[in-house]
């Protein structure tokens, strides 16, 4: 996948705008339906227009392409560092309209409770599956179209790649990507919140 370069000179920044440089890991799985999220390789440092009074400042090598651009009302919560699937969907609240410097839309009030409905669902379905997130973990991310993907990764599928997007309409279906890499399988459709339990199903496989 090609590498997306940010032009960071001063006619390209906003006024007072600074210039951030830091280093992320590239997330494949991340940068595939999430539009415009940064895409780097690793150790790649970044040098691009920052538009918050409290620039965000990291070494991090974590799995986590957060957006370049970000509002200052980020500033209160760590969106590089903090893994916690819960809060980040309660810190979605937090990103004010353009959040992205792409004219990315703020997340509603509707569309938040939708996606702590469905992650109430994933609770309750790996409790009764007696997996921990010790086993399973869920990557929630913003994305710049107004859609929040909620990504699954662990031990015991190593091979499988979940991937949830709940759409900002309410009407809107969800929509999922399985990658089966042992398979070489892909599959990518839409579902109803009501059937998320199916995809769950497919990702753990035999192991409960």
């Amino acid at each position: 996948m090609p590498q997306i370069k940010f032009d960071s000179s001063p006619k390209s920044a906003l006024n007072n705008a600074e210039q951030v440089t830091y280093i992320e890991n590239y997330s494949p799985s991340l940068a595939y339906r999430s539009v415009k999220l940064v895409q780097v390789n690793p150790n790649q440092g970044i040098s691009t227009a920052y538009y918050s009074v409290t620039p965000i400042r990291t070494q991090s090598q974590s799995n986590n392409n957060f957006p370049v651009f970000a509002g200052s009302s980020q500033k209160e919560f760590d969106w590089i560092n903090i893994k916690n699937a819960f809060q980040r969907i309660i810190h979605l609240r937090d990103l004010e309209e353009n959040w992205d410097g792409y004219g990315a839309p703020k997340f509603s009030e509707s569309h938040i409770r939708r996606v702590l409905d469905i992650y109430s669902m994933l609770s309750n379905y790996f409790s009764s599956k007696a997996l921990s997130l010790e086993f399973v973990n869920i990557f929630v991310a913003p994305s710049s179209d107004g859609s929040v993907l909620l990504e699954f990764y662990g031990r015991l599928f190593e091979s499988r790649e979940l991937e949830i997007y709940v759409p900002s309409s309410l009407q809107q279906p969800l929509s999922f990507l399985k990658v089966d890499e042992d398979s070489n399988f892909e599959d990518e459709d839409e579902i109803p919140d009501s059937k998320v339990a199916e995809l769950l199903d497919w990702l753990i496989g035999n192991n409960r």
